[in-house]
């Protein structure tokens, strides 16, 4: 190491960085991956980050406690990547079967494969994501087998109604008393209908704060 740091003195500024850069990899690679995580994420200091809804009422009734939730529509990652930074998430399994599918008037048709590679690669950065590629009703029978309490469930997937609706009522008894059940774009007609509908059926007073809509289960 003590030869690495004096041919230091003689390289050029991109060849130190390189050194420099594969020392702290080596010496501190916890710490490394910090700086990774916040060189993608940013830093609260530096500009504020803007969360959902959901996820502050998920913050302010769990506090710090280790977490283990599911997000239904991971899509690009980015709310994802808002649930690591704003929530201690024990494991997050986000659920996308990745493929082209209509959403109301959206179409999206942007190749799935490319999306799928870009969303895992930048969450790759978290060891406590776990990707389950398949679609949220296919998906919740891996969920049942793990058998694990579940503190909080959030829906952006299909807005459809009938989709809506089936993760509402697919989702909702995997969680615990006093677990989350909340979801995304309730502007949407399709959404807003399904959400009625289940709280209808089920006697439940659900929390609006949009675009969010946030259902505590009791």
């Amino acid at each position: 190491m003590g030869q690495i740091i004096m041919n230091l003195r003689g390289s050029t500024r991109k060849t130190r960085t390189f050194i420099a850069g594969l020392c702290l990899r080596l010496l501190t690679p916890n710490l490394y991956q910090d700086l990774k995580k916040a060189a993608l994420l940013g830093d609260d200091s530096v500009r504020s980050f803007n969360y959902r809804p959901s996820t502050i009422t998920i913050r302010k009734a769990y506090g710090n406690k280790p977490l283990i939730g599911i997000e239904i529509g991971t899509g690009y990652g980015y709310n994802a990547m808002s649930l690591l930074r704003g929530l201690n998430i024990k494991r997050l399994y986000c659920i996308d079967p990745f493929v082209p599918y209509v959403d109301g008037d959206n179409s999206y048709k942007a190749d799935p494969a490319m999306r799928a590679q870009q969303t895992i690669r930048m969450l790759s950065l978290f060891d406590n994501v776990t990707f389950i590629r398949k679609s949220s009703s296919e998906a919740v029978n891996d969920i049942k087998e793990l058998k694990e309490p579940i503190d909080f469930v959030y829906i952006d997937g299909n807005h459809a109604y009938e989709c809506a609706i089936a993760d509402m009522q697919n989702y909702y008894p995997l969680l615990h008393e006093k677990g989350i059940l909340a979801g995304h774009d309730i502007n949407w007609f399709s959404v807003r209908k399904a959400l009625m509908d289940f709280c209808g059926q089920n006697n439940i007073n659900p929390i609006i704060k949009t675009p969010d809509w946030i259902i505590i289960k009791s």
